[in-house]
């Protein structure tokens, strides 16, 4: 019985010590060096600097500094990014809630952190956040999947204070991590001078880097997992957009660096200039009033009536029934024939005999014939008024009448008073002038030359007077022609 009892005493101990020895290797599986007794201690000692003084730098003085301050930043921005997109998902609603926003600034500051480790001299001011904050999460998956050396065993500034003393030969400028190509650097010039960066050679080869180890499980210690994925192929900077949930799993593929939705999101960008364009002409048209339904306006060389407007075109019906669209974008001008008044002038020709004066009476009397007219009278706003002689060419004298009338009144108008003047003339007997060319001959010389040939030869000169009157008429009538206004040619 005694036996027993000690045997059990024993095999209980067994079992507490294995207990305990299952405990701390699994302790130590999940927080490695980032659990050691120097890095929690420096970690809270950062996490307190930061409370305290927001806007402090990090500590860039050594390369033992500038790693942890790198890779304090980058977990917490981790930690408290991956925290809001969780808090966000559960959250009701379309937009994020204060507390999630709250968060996602708070992630920002940290991604700036740790970018702030990066020398990004050479890098555009207008890329710089782009390249930052990737480069400092690829950095982090780098590091998650390679051994780090202890911190102890990193130079920190009392090393470096050491290695500038003047009894050195040189000076510790540079640190590379083991087994890499990662280097930290001094910078020697610019606004930072003095500070320990990762160099630009090194976040040049970032992508380099990466691909190398990307395959590589990660290893122990404070891991962001699947951080790159997260960041590069989910909309929005930092913390994705609830939408993104919908997004089919497709749609998340990576070709040529960007998530297959991105390439989607370009095309179709450039496909909408030409439409967001011409929705964006549209509303400044309508804010002006510049067009109505029922309006009859020209853009460019089509005229017509305006039958509907949409968001980025109008249609117009031609005055021969065709239906002509065009999207507000082409339409650098518009005329529109329909607001307010519109004043119509008249030309017609008369010959040079014709009596000026009898004319002006004559587009006097008509006036008062049709202001006398109800219906007619309804669409003029002022009176039919003759402006005498515009113009004087070589066969006519060319007079114009002008009136100003309701819009939409004035094709009506135009064509009763051409009507009225034709019969007010034809009474009058005064006449309408038509181009014509006028050619003379020397009579004397034809006679005298006529007279003095034979029968046959006289005969054979009237032939060539024929065919010279006939090229003359020909000559005539091409004047006529190339003197001929396209209103002229026009059926």
């Amino acid at each position: 019985m005694k036996c027993s009892k000690v045997t059990a005493l024993i095999l209980g101990l067994l079992l507490a010590t294995a207990h305990f020895a299952i405990r701390a290797s699994a302790q130590d599986q999940t927080s490695g060096v980032a659990e050691s007794p120097v890095t929690a201690k420096v970690r809270k000692s950062i996490e307190e600097e930061f409370v305290k003084y927001p806007l402090k730098e990090p500590d860039t003085s050594s390369p033992r500094a500038t790693l942890q301050s790198f890779l304090h930043n980058i977990n917490r921005a981790y930690a408290v990014l991956m925290a809001a997109h969780r808090k966000n998902i559960k959250t009701p609603g379309l937009l994020a809630s204060d507390s999630v926003s709250q968060m996602e600034r708070h992630a920002e500051i940290l991604f700036q952190r740790s970018a702030f480790c990066l020398n990004l001299s050479g890098v555009p001011d207008e890329l710089k956040q782009d390249v930052g904050y990737e480069g400092a999460i690829k950095l982090k998956e780098i590091f998650d999947r390679i051994e780090l050396p202890p911190f102890e065993k990193i130079p920190d500034l009392k090393a470096v204070r050491i290695e500038e003393e003047p009894e050195k030969v040189t000076e510790l400028i540079r640190w590379r991590l083991p087994n890499t190509g990662i280097i930290i650097t001094r910078v020697e010039e610019g606004p930072r001078k003095g500070a320990f960066l990762f160099e630009e050679a090194t976040v040049a080869r970032l992508d380099e880097f990466y691909g190398k180890v990307k395959d590589l499980p990660y290893k122990r210690g404070e891991i962001s997992y699947g951080f790159l994925d997260f960041y590069t192929t989910t909309p929005g900077l930092l913390l994705p957009p609830k939408w993104n949930r919908w997004l089919p799993s497709w749609s998340t593929a990576i070709y040529f660096k960007q998530p297959i939705y991105q390439w989607i999101g370009l095309a179709i960008g450039f496909g909408a200039q030409t439409l967001v364009r011409d929705i964006f002409a549209g509303i400044f048209f309508l804010m002006d009033d510049a067009i109505r339904v029922g309006d009859y306006i020209e853009v460019g060389t089509m005229k017509g009536r305006v039958e509907h407007i949409s968001v980025r075109s109008l249609r117009l019906r031609h005055p021969r029934g065709m239906l002509i669209t065009i999207p507000f974008g082409d339409m650098p001008s518009v005329t529109n024939y329909t607001r307010d008044y519109v004043i119509m002038k008249l030309d017609f020709r008369v010959r040079y005999d014709t009596n000026v004066d009898k004319v002006r009476k004559i587009i006097k009397k008509i006036n008062k014939e049709i202001q006398k007219d109800e219906e007619l009278s309804r669409g003029l706003l002022d009176k039919i008024k003759s402006q005498g002689v515009r113009e004087m060419d070589d066969s006519a004298m060319i007079m114009r009448v002008k009136f100003m009338c309701v819009p939409g009144e004035q094709f009506v108008l135009r064509r009763e008073v051409y009507r009225r003047i034709q019969e007010a003339f034809q009474k009058n007997g005064i006449e309408f002038a038509h181009r014509n060319v006028t050619v003379y001959f020397p009579p004397d010389s034809a006679i005298s030359e006529s007279d003095s040939q034979p029968p046959g030869k006289k005969a054979e000169s009237e032939t060539r007077d024929q065919k010279k009157k006939k090229a003359a008429a020909a000559v005539a009538l091409r004047t006529v022609e190339e003197e001929q206004t396209p209103e002229d040619k026009a059926p």
